[in-house]
């Protein structure tokens, strides 16, 4: 006889979306740097936009949702062609 896991608690739920977007803040830190060579003003403006869309995931109504991997995060696209 199967035992089905207890449903994670909401403390759970927000800890797994705020290491989701800790770990998308950190692949994108290099972009933030002064000397990092984006390719113009508008590459750079980008990635600080995606960042701080990122700090702002836990703001946005409906947090927790059902967890990191829920489609209802409105997680933020990353800049495309804009690395520099």
């Amino acid at each position: 006889m199967a035992v089905e896991s207890p449903a994670p608690s909401v403390d759970q739920l927000a800890n797994a979306i705020r290491a989701k977007r800790d770990r998308r803040l950190a692949a994108s830190d290099r972009y933030r740097l002064p000397d990092y060579p984006h390719a113009d003003e508008a590459a750079r403006q980008a990635w600080l936009g995606y960042r701080q869309a990122l700090r702002n995931v836990p703001e946005q109504e409906g947090f927790p949702w059902s967890g990191a991997n829920d489609p209802a995060v409105p997680w933020p696209a990353e800049p495309v062609g804009e690395q520099g």
